[in-house]
């Protein structure tokens, strides 16, 4: 029998964990990060945050799901989603305010679905140097249930992002978000998620998605359908429940 000495052990031993180091740190997963610490590293540097100052490019993801199983009351058969339009601005601009008062822009969207006077709107608010460029994406089917996809350009002038789009048909109720504030503490969101309910522009007095025009002689305020009560044309009364419309997603790209 063979006795080694305890150098010799030792020399085994240190063979040995180089091997293990090295067999670990052939996976991709994270043992080899665990063992090597140049992989943590990496790691780190692929997420590092991006400062505001350098000009970026997000994702917006709308996925809308408003059908006859999770809002059935009243829900019309043609029921579809105009464009998702928009801008990005700075602090002091806005599309829309919950408790504001509806522009000329967000009326003709919430009512007809049409962006064309909230695009004019828009240039004349980048003409004043508030807002970046107007924002446009269409929802992939003309139907209740679809998705606006797309992406914009950000920069620390115009940091924050405000949307919106008309369900359709209805007397002027949309959905939206008003400004996103998409740089927090010197750098850039890496992802915003929000679940939206319908909003009632304030500009028609219809109480049902296919009632005929009801102008209101005097704008009020913008409200949300946020009641959990069969006031509200969205809760679903049969299960007990307020459904959101859509779900908004807004991803930072990689650089």
């Amino acid at each position: 029998m063979t006795f080694l000495s305890a150098a010799a052990i030792l020399t085994i031993a240190l063979l040995s964990a180089n091997c293990d180091a090295t067999r670990f740190g052939q996976h991709s997963g994270q043992q080899g990060s665990f063992v090597k610490p140049r992989i943590i590293k990496k790691f780190k540097f692929q997420s590092k945050k991006i400062p505001c100052w350098k000009n970026v490019q997000y994702t917006v993801v709308n996925d809308c799901d408003w059908n006859s199983m999770t809002h059935p009351r009243d829900y019309p058969s043609s029921a579809h989603w105009s464009p998702l339009c928009g801008t990005t601005h700075n602090r002091g601009a806005s599309v829309f305010k919950i408790g504001g008062i509806s522009s000329n822009g967000v009326k003709q969207v919430a009512e007809t679905g049409d962006c064309s006077t909230l695009q004019t709107e828009v240039s004349q608010c980048a003409k004043s140097g508030s807002c970046g460029n107007f924002l446009s994406y269409p929802c992939s089917a003309m139907d209740g249930t679809c998705q606006h996809t797309g992406t914009f350009d950000v920069t620390k002038k115009y940091p924050y992002l405000s949307l919106v789009s008309m369900a359709a048909p209805s007397p002027d109720w949309f959905v939206g978000v008003d400004s996103i504030g998409l740089c927090k503490h010197g750098f850039w969101v890496p992802k915003y998620e929000k679940y939206l309910m319908g909003n009632d522009a304030g500009t028609d007095g219809g109480p049902t998605f296919l009632s005929p025009d009801m102008p209101l002689a005097k704008r009020v305020p913008i409200s949300v359908f946020d009641a959990k009560d069969d006031s509200n044309i969205f809760y679903n009364i049969e299960q007990g429940k307020l459904y959101p419309l859509c779900k908004i997603t807004v991803t930072l790209k990689s650089t």
